[in-house]
């Protein structure tokens, strides 16, 4: 077999797909899908992803060192940053902003998770699965702390700060927002919504 050489290019943008991993693990818990805990999990921290991911998209475009001075900084410092940039005012205690802690907190137990022995002293019968094992997401002493945030509800309540955290950064930084492309359709053939 022959090869002919061929030159080929390619922008890779870790916000959208990030942002669109995490939609199908969402639209797969919503579903009620096998795994459902885990798709919430894999939405969530998708969450952080993509917002970290949307700070260095917007980062380079602003600062002309940012893949050098990025490293250094927590993503609440990529914020300020960025916010400073382009004149905006950033309140971490009014939404959609103030959940960014949450999320990125969410994340940081994941990256730094530790070994626990969790116990619990009396369990009610209907927290009882039919082997006479504890439904383990039915009895909160036995979750940590990463797990007492994973729901459905929250895992909505991320989604749509980040993409409204997206809309107003990039909006006020006059770029396109990372985590849109054009056109109805994703990477993945499905429609948007």
């Amino acid at each position: 077999m022959k090869y002919k050489k061929h030159q080929a290019a390619r922008e890779s943008n870790p916000a959208f797909t990030l942002n669109q991993i995490g939609k199908i693990a969402f639209n797969r818990a919503k579903a009620g899908e096998r795994y459902q805990q885990l798709e919430i999990i894999t939405a969530q921290l998708m969450c952080a992803l993509t917002m970290e991911a949307v700070f260095n998209h917007l980062g380079k475009k602003l600062f002309e060192d940012w893949e050098v001075v990025e490293r250094s900084l927590k993503p609440k410092d990529k914020l300020k940053m960025i916010a400073q940039r382009i004149g905006l005012k950033v309140d971490l205690g009014s939404r959609p902003f103030q959940l960014l802690p949450e999320i990125f907190g969410f994340r940081d137990s994941l990256v730094h998770a530790k070994y626990l022995r969790l116990s619990a002293s009396s369990i009610h019968e209907s927290d009882i699965d039919e082997n006479g094992f504890p439904i383990v997401q039915s009895v909160q002493e036995l979750l940590t702390d990463w797990e007492k945030l994973c729901s459905i509800e929250t895992a909505e309540k991320w989604r749509k700060a980040i993409k409204s955290i997206s809309s107003i950064l990039s909006e006020a930084a006059k770029c396109p927002d990372p985590i849109k492309v054009d056109g109805a359709i994703d990477t993945w053939g499905e429609l948007e919504t």
